[in-house]
């Protein structure tokens, strides 16, 4: 890593005598450089190399990007160092290197918050649950980078300090190399199909594509779509995902940039899926799940139950840097289909039912038997997308069989 780090600093180093020997005359530069060099000659502590001042600055950067405190908030812009950036890299193509949680800032709290867990993985086995609140890493607390300084190798045992219900706890986890679920399905309860969303990557759209089809040659008559604790993944192929349930002509969302005119995605081809469909939510549904959730329910193409989203509506996007660093950085927002973001705010559900922690005990989800009532009742009305909001709230407001 020191090489690494070495590298780097060389390399920016000689970029900014480039910029010197070519006549760049910012002075913001030629004050960084003349900083470094008298702390460099002259501080009393010799540990705070010039390697170190680079990466203070480069930090600091990305404080005024985030017009926050950096040494005390877990920020979405931050260097990746080259284990980091292969781990990004794998995790865009469906696999990772962890123990399987996903961290969000809460930005109430300011504290990370485990928003997803991958079934089966190190983390769920070791009893993380959505909710946790994540403290420190290898007695680290999270701070000016957040989970990006820590190492990721398989078989690597990492320590994590928790919170839960206002309680501390300690618990020690083993990394290892996870193939991201991609989509589950089956048919769940007469003519419904159950369809779960894990994560969006690039094999996603695919085998959604895929369980469709054989849902239509099932003969199904409506569908449960669970997008509950998904963090979002590319966003590009939760657009494609949505086009699967809508009709041409229909806004899915708007990308706004600094500089760049606003994207708009809108729906091209005719749908795959048309019968009616129930989308799960909660609070660790984030990012692009969010986008199809909202999209859904814009269009009168679903009904929403579960809990309050996560509401994560900036992207980001990876720049390559040199020595296999990269910058991770903000580059854009998203605007629902009314031109509204949900940033920080998260989309609230048709239909609010809080799921009970303890549900697993008895085999019930209220949520999943709510959804199951729902298109029981559609399908029997015949309705062909939606039905209204007081039959639907008669309809599953009842405690499930």
């Amino acid at each position: 890593m020191v090489t690494f780090i070495l590298s780097l600093f060389f390399t920016i180093q000689s970029s900014l005598v480039a910029l010197a020997s070519t006549g760049c005359s910012d002075p913001s530069l030629q004050l960084i450089s003349e900083v470094a060099d008298i702390i460099e000659d002259h501080y009393i502590d010799k540990s705070v190399t010039r390697e170190r001042l680079l990466f203070g600055a480069i930090q600091g950067m990305l404080a005024q990007v985030e017009g926050i405190n950096y040494e005390h908030q877990l920020v979405s812009n931050h260097l990746l160092f080259p284990s980091q950036y292969s781990q990004v890299r794998r995790a865009l193509e469906g696999e990772l290197v962890g123990i399987g949680i996903h961290v969000n800032l809460d930005p109430v709290t300011n504290k990370s918050v485990v928003t997803g867990v991958i079934p089966n993985s190190p983390g769920h086995q070791a009893g993380i649950k959505i909710g946790d609140k994540l403290i420190a890493v290898n007695g680290e607390r999270i701070n000016t980078t957040g989970l990006s300084n820590f190492p990721l190798k398989p078989g690597i045992t990492i320590g994590l300090l928790l919170e839960r219900d206002g309680e501390l706890f300690r618990l020690h986890v083993k990394q290892q190399r996870l193939k991201l679920p991609a989509v589950t399905a089956y048919p769940a309860n007469g003519h419904i199909g159950y369809m779960k969303i894990a994560r969006f990557h690039q094999f996603v759209p695919p085998k959604v594509k895929q369980h469709l089809k054989r849902f239509e040659e099932a003969k199904l008559r409506g569908l449960i779509l669970d997008l509950r604790d998904n963090p979002g993944g590319r966003l590009d192929d939760a657009v494609t995902t949505a086009e699967f349930f809508l009709n041409p002509g229909l806004k899915i969302a708007t990308m706004k940039y600094r500089t760049k005119e606003p994207q708009t995605f809108i729906t091209s081809k005719p749908p795959l899926w048309h019968k009616p469909m129930v989308v799960l939510i909660n609070n660790g549904t984030s990012g692009g799940a969010e986008v199809l959730a909202s999209t859904i329910r814009f269009n009168k193409r679903g009904v929403l139950i579960g809990e309050k989203t996560f509401g994560k509506s900036s992207i980001q996007s990876i720049f390559p840097l040199s020595n296999e660093f990269a910058l991770k950085l903000t580059t854009a927002k998203i605007e629902t289909q009314e031109g509204i973001s949900f940033e920080g705010s998260g989309i609230t559900p048709d239909l609010t039912i809080p799921i009970d922690q303890n549900h697993n005990q008895d085999g019930q989800d209220r949520q999943l038997s709510s959804a199951v009532e729902i298109l029981r009742y559609k399908i029997e009305q015949e309705e062909p997308t939606i039905a209204k909001p007081d039959q639907i709230l008669k309809a599953v407001n009842k405690e499930p069989k």
